[in-house]
Order: structure tokens, then C-alpha cells, then sequence
């Protein structure tokens, strides 16, 4: 599916020397510019190592860009704005997602969702002198939690998605297919919606920030809020975005990463 090829493994040297996949994001293209999303904890463990990634000629490269992320950790989002040398290379190995193909609701409820991501148990490790990990894109099926008492809960607000991880609570889905997996690796993968028969028809709705086992649930902050950033921080392009309710939101300027 197309829209899978938007999702791309975050990865960073460690310590060690080691390159190491700490999560991952998606790319989203707002006329001539493209901005990676994911969750604002990954971003953070990227840290001194930076983020790398693989370019077309398959060498590694670290990414450069403006990043921002909300304030309020509980969202945990951030965004970072390619920087413009960049922008072709990425675009040469994925397909980042056009603003203009974004839906502004959420699909009905009941109805399948998709997670893409690069969970750290998928990749596999290579190399002589230096372990280089080659990442393997998973994705899998789920639903929006049915337990009300979700939203009620210090850990989810409205601008959250509370996804099951159980598998009998998805149907018309085989066992194959439902979650069984680690969650590590995940944070900051896209959430998938889709509004018609046809898979060209999704839209990431989105992002997953964080699990809790003991509840069989994963939690997603919508992408509204994510693109509240994009309007506060670059407004001229606003008009390029899906209409959207205005949302206040504090962002930090993290400057140059």
C-alpha cells in the first residue's frame, strides 16, 4: 500500500558505536517542504547520536532540521522541518504523504485502523566493522478501544486515540494479522485511517506515543494536534492544511538537531 511508504525507522549511533533503531516516524510534504513527525521522546533519544538515516545510494546520512515539540508531555509529538539539502534524498527513498490527501475527521468508529512502524524485534543486524541494522517495516491492523473509561482516565485526553491490542476485540481479522509483537521501536509510528473502499483512500490520523500492557491498549495522539504545530510555527502554511478547529497549544523550539 502507498501510504505505508511515508513511515521511516528513526535510528541513531549509540555509545558503542552501534546504529540502533529507537522508534519511528512519518514524513508528511507541505508543498515544497517535508516535515518528519513522531513521538517527542524519540526524537529526545536521539540525542547526541542524531538522527540517521539511509539514503538512496543505501549510505547512511545524519538528518538535518528545525525540530519543535508540544510542551505538554502527556501528547509527547514533535515535528522536525527537513532541512532543504535533505529533502531530495529522503523523498528518492520514501514517499512522503501530501498534505493535500489529508481527511480532517476520524473514521467511524468500529472500523479498522493501521498501524505502520519499525519495531526494534523486526530488524536485523549486519556488517563487519561497524554493525549496520537494516530496518523492516511492520504493519498491522486494530480498532479504537471500546472502554469508555479510557477518556476518564489521567493517561488519555481528547486529542488521544486508545487503540486494543487484544486480539479478540478485532473482528473479521485473523490471528495472523492482529498485534503480537513488541511494542519497542513503534513509538511515533503513523495511525492509519481509511475513508473509502480503496487503500488510497488513508490518511494518517495518528501518532503512536506509548503502550500499557496491564490494559491490552496503545495510545495515539491525533494528528490535529500535530498539525497545530505546523500553523503556530509556520503559519504561511496554514491554507495548505486540512481545516481544523483552533487548537492552543505551548511548543518548544529545540533550534537546530
Amino acid at each position: 500500500m502507498p501510504h505505508r511508504n511515508c513511515a521511516m525507522p528513526m535510528l541513531t549511533f549509540t555509545p558503542s558505536g552501534d546504529l540502533d533503531s529507537i522508534g519511528s516516524g512519518f514524513l508528511l510534504r507541505i508543498l515544497n517542504r517535508i516535515f518528519l513527525f513522531s513521538a517527542s521522546h524519540v526524537f529526545d533519544d536521539c540525542g547526541v547520536g542524531g538522527i540517521m538515516y539511509f539514503g538512496p545510494d543505501g549510505k547512511l546520512a545524519t538528518l538535518e532540521g528545525h525540530r519543535y515539540a508540544l510542551e505538554d508531555s502527556l501528547y509527547d509529538v514533535g515535528v522536525m522541518e527537513i532541512a532543504s539539502s535533505h529533502c531530495c534524498q529522503l523523498a528518492a527513498r520514501y514517499s512522503p504523504f501530501d498534505s493535500a490527501n489529508l481527511t480532517p475527521s476520524l473514521p467511524p468508529l468500529g472500523t479498522l485502523v493501521q498501524v505502520t512502524g519499525y519495531p526494534a524485534a523486526h530488524q536485523t543486524i549486519s556488517g563487519d566493522e561497524r554493525l549496520i541494522l537494516q530496518p523492516s517495516q511492520l504493519s498491522f491492523y486494530t480498532v479504537p478501544a471500546r472502554r469508555p473509561s479510557l477518556s476518564m482516565q489521567g493517561n488519555f485526553r481528547p486529542c488521544h486515540i486508545a487503540l486494543t491490542m487484544a486480539r479478540n476485540d478485532i473482528e473479521g481479522i485473523s490471528n495472523d494479522v492482529a498485534p503480537d509483537f513488541s511494542p519497542n521501536g513503534m513509538s511515533g509510528s503513523p495511525v492509519f485511517g481509511f475513508f473509502g473502499t480503496s487503500p488510497s483512500m488513508a490518511s494518517p490520523i495518528g501518532i503512536l506515543t506509548d503502550h500499557y500492557p496491564d490494559k491490552g491498549v496503545l495510545r495515539a495522539t491525533r494528528s490535529e494536534l500535530v498539525l497545530a504545530i505546523i500553523r503556530h510555527t509556520a503559519p504561511e502554511l496554514a491554507s495548505c492544511l486540512i481545516p481544523s478547529q483552533d487548537i492552543s497549544v505551548q511548543i518548544t523550539d529545540l533550534a537546530q538537531q
